[in-house]
């Protein structure tokens, strides 16, 4: 109770209704507004498939677009929210079809509507990989090739000079005693740890930071029981080492997010050095479709940990509901806020 009422003091500080974007033009380089303030918009979980199968596994529909309500609400929390960068949570996509992944591309098709919805709307994104977006056996490494051109896309498989990226290929841990099942599902690529600078107003300093992570897919449906991914060391070594080269380019102490899919926040929290910790800000997930904020302390100062509930209406969901979040960062005021959005875009207490 005293940590969400805390949440909850701590949002009022900011006000929110700012103006849309950052004034950068054409570059990729994010900058925060001329108060002080970056805002990011945290939707997460859309299980989005642009294929539906019929009566069998081999009767499938193409589908040209999303469903309408989903578009609607987008334009919804964007007109509200105006953020100067939309995070995907992960499960972005979820294949339902095995026979539309093979003839029509299906889950790279889904990625590029979905890119050329923000690109419509001149708004910069992301995204992190979730444990669904890939069971369709479509890889990682062609998803970020399709969209690296993309003007509004902040990501891709190599870095960049606005973003920092690190991709891994290995085989993974081995479950079961079968060998052949092993084999299948010991694929553990992990793409979309990304390191994204935020500059100040003029664009020459960088002030805050922004690292994404990647907590593991597999490339078809596991069977039950199977356990979900975790981060591997690696991964935490890259992060470490991508905060305190960050902090080293700014001279200066900046902060920092994270966003991954599964909330391991106290697997995070662990892994970061003492010094790293103090300058976190918040963790930031998905995958439980439903809200939730809380204050915790990581090295004696306080921390936002929260999951966002999912933007697919029809899931298990205990509100059945889309859901968004708002992140405002304010630089001078050295504040994080945060708050949710129901599926009429209005703020609503987790």
């Amino acid at each position: 109770m005293f940590a969400k009422l805390q949440a909850l003091i701590i949002s009022a500080l900011i006000p929110c209704g700012c103006a849309l974007g950052n004034g950068v033009g054409e570059s990729k380089k994010l900058t925060v507004r001329e108060d002080g303030t970056f805002k990011i918009l945290h939707l997460t979980d859309f299980h989005l498939y642009l294929a539906e199968e019929g009566q069998s596994s081999l009767s499938v529909k193409r589908l040209s677009e999303p469903d309408a309500s989903l578009i609607n609400y987008l334009d919804s929390v964007l007109e509200a929210e105006t953020p100067d960068l939309v995070v995907l949570g992960g499960d972005n996509v979820f294949c339902n079809s095995t026979i539309a992944e093979i003839f029509y591309n299906t889950s790279i098709r889904t990625y590029r509507t979905i890119a050329d919805y923000f690109e419509e709307k001149a708004v910069f994104w992301t995204f992190v990989f979730g444990n669904h977006d890939t069971e369709g056996g479509c890889s990682k490494k062609r998803i970020l090739k399709a969209l690296e051109d993309y003007s509004r896309f902040i990501g891709g498989k190599d870095s960049s000079e606005y973003f920092g990226s690190y991709c891994i290929e290995s085989k993974g841990s081995v479950y079961f005693e079968d060998e052949k099942l092993s084999a299948k599902y010991a694929k553990d690529d992990r793409y979309g740890n990304y390191s994204i600078p935020i500059y100040d107003s003029g664009a020459s300093k960088i002030v805050y930071a922004i690292f994404t992570l990647d907590t593991g897919s597999y490339y078809s449906p596991p069977p039950s029981g199977m356990p979900y991914k975790e981060l591997i060391p690696v991964q935490y070594d890259w992060l470490n080492t991508g905060i305190a080269d960050l902090i080293q380019q700014a001279e200066a102490d900046i902060n920092y997010l994270i966003f991954l899919h599964i909330p391991y926040f106290d697997e995070v929290a662990e892994a970061l050095g003492p010094v790293n910790a103090a300058h976190l800000d918040g963790i930031f997930a998905g995958h439980s479709h439903y809200n939730y904020t809380a204050i915790d302390y990581i090295a004696d100062k306080p921390v936002i940990n929260a999951v966002t509930g999912c933007c697919f209406e029809d899931s298990v969901d205990y509100t059945g509901e889309r859901n968004a979040r708002s992140i405002i960062i304010d630089t001078i005021l050295g504040t994080v806020t945060t708050y949710c959005l129901d599926r009429d875009a209005k703020i609503i207490a987790d």
